[in-house]
């Protein structure tokens, strides 16, 4: 959703981007929230005005460590401030799953990890979605995974899940994605 020219040369968000769509039964708005720690007064901006979140975590070996690490990793601030701000629903997409070979172990490790880190914000198990997905390849957004490398531990596609948040969340919901890109 990355709009501005700048944006999509340094391949960050950095401003809150919205985008509609309608289902038969709810007006869904879209905000793309910046995930990068210079552009985090944008992401609370975003979070005030969620119902639920996307929270995206990048799998590739090293990004993930970064993104999660304690002293300067902005996922564990990040949900902090989701929580913060009473969002209870959360689709984890664990994404860039080709670039580890759609490890089952590696999405494992990352949801044990973060998971842990999740409840430990009081999040309920029950609350959190996870999905493994490939945005750059297309595995797992709108059509179930063609890789057989996860299709054969994977089930639920992306849009399914986020189409039952949809329902849960209520007739207008605000959605949080915030993005972990390393620059």
């Amino acid at each position: 959703m990355d709009e501005s020219a700048e944006e999509r040369e340094r391949g960050i968000t950095m401003t809150v981007a919205v985008a509609y769509f309608n289902s038969k039964r709810h007006h869904v708005v879209l905000l793309d929230s910046p995930g990068h720690k210079d552009f985090v007064p944008n992401m609370i901006a975003g979070a005030t005005q969620a119902d639920a979140a996307i929270l995206v975590i990048d799998a590739s070996v090293g990004a993930f460590e970064a993104g999660f690490d304690n002293l300067k990793g902005q996922t564990r601030e990040h949900a902090r401030v989701l929580r913060g701000f009473g969002v209870e629903q959360v689709i984890v997409a664990v994404n860039k799953m080709d670039i580890v070979g759609y490890s089952k172990e590696r999405f494992d490790l990352i949801k044990q990890h973060v998971g842990s880190f999740l409840q430990s914000c009081r999040f309920k198990d029950s609350s959190l979605t996870w999905i493994p997905l490939s945005a750059m390849e297309n595995q797992n957004l709108v059509a179930a995974p063609s890789d057989n490398r996860l299709s054969s531990w994977y089930a639920p596609v992306f849009l399914s899940e986020l189409a039952f948040l949809v329902q849960i969340a209520g007739n207008l919901l605000s959605m949080l994605e915030i993005g972990h890109e390393m620059v």
